[in-house]
């Protein structure tokens, strides 16, 4: 590993570094932010940075309006880029940060997302993105990029933000999140899950690999899971982004999903865990505890979720 470059941004230093091949890692005040392969062709891109965009993508049946929050790599913008859509409203941190993605992530890319006419870049904190009244309702909505340890991020797993997305999105809309989970244990996940039913009807997770989990949500119907998920995944553009990870659709089709409308499932049994809010976030409070916190987490998470675990 090598250090490649070190920006000043509004909101910390952000350094790239050279990892393996071509693939590059970003960090944000020293705290891993997201990898980005420039060339897929030589270096797979790693599939925990583009799964939070691809799977609510293929979990619409027809999505035509994209919301894109955080995405720091610019990895799941080059993704939503590659889908038949109308229209993709990214937010982003800083400028400076979309200089680093148009150099490293977008720059070999016939036609990069940021001159693509069918998207538009704000430069501006998420929680106000999503109040903005001149915005219209999208089908899908994908926040990634925080850092679910740091307490400044803390404000995005509170019922205020999950509550100002759900007025952004359409009745069959469909919501994603992504949650680092490397460093923390089961209770983190299960109160951001419960803080997230008291706001959507559906919601579930879904394992990428170790570590790395994504959230999903809805009102849909249909339930959390589109009944055309498996037939979109096969289609020939979710393929192809699927492949710049050296996955199969197949690979994603099998992922563990935990449903808390499972009638025998994680909450048909145990009390729901406290919700977090502005104002009682002890969620802010016990996660720099939580993230030092010496124990086996993995063997933890795999006791709370793993007998409540089914295939997509």
């Amino acid at each position: 590993s090598r250090l490649i470059t070190t920006v000043l941004t509004s909101s910390g230093e952000v350094t790239i570094w050279r990892r393996t091949g071509n693939v590059v890692e970003f960090q944000r005040n020293g705290m891993p932010i997201g990898q980005v392969s420039a060339d897929t062709n030589i270096s797979p891109q790693p599939i925990e940075d583009i799964l939070p965009a691809i799977l609510p993508l293929a979990n619409h049946s027809h999505p035509s309006r994209v919301l894109l929050l955080g995405d720091d790599t610019g990895a799941c913008l080059r993704v939503c880029s590659h889908f038949p859509v109308q229209q993709i409203v990214a937010v982003r941190k800083d400028t400076q940060t979309t200089e680093l993605a148009r150099k490293f992530t977008w720059s070999r890319q016939q036609l990069p997302p940021d001159k693509d006419e069918r998207v538009q870049i704000l430069h501006e904190p998420e929680i106000l993105a999503v109040r903005r009244r001149e915005l219209d309702r999208f089908d899908v909505v994908i926040a990634s990029g925080n850092i679910t340890a740091l307490d400044s991020d803390v404000s995005q797993y509170t019922a205020e933000f999950y509550q100002a997305i759900r007025s952004r999105m359409n009745a069959d809309a469909v919501f994603c999140q992504r949650f680092r989970q490397r460093d923390l244990g089961p209770d983190p996940l299960t109160v951001t899950m419960t803080t997230l039913m008291n706001t959507f009807v559906n919601v579930g997770i879904i394992q990428i690999v170790p570590g790395e989990i994504v959230v999903l949500a809805s009102d849909s119907g249909k339930g959390l899971i589109d009944p055309t998920f498996l037939s979109q995944l096969q289609r020939d553009h979710v393929r192809r982004e699927i492949a710049t990870s050296g996955w199969d659709w197949a690979q994603v089709a099998i992922l563990p999903l935990v449903d808390t409308r499972d009638p025998i499932g994680l909450f048909s049994h145990d009390v729901p865990a406290r919700t977090t809010s502005i104002a009682n976030c002890g969620m802010a409070m016990s996660l720099p505890y939580e993230a030092v916190r010496f124990a086996d987490k993995a063997s933890e998470m795999n006791a709370a979720f793993s007998p409540h675990q089914q295939q997509i």
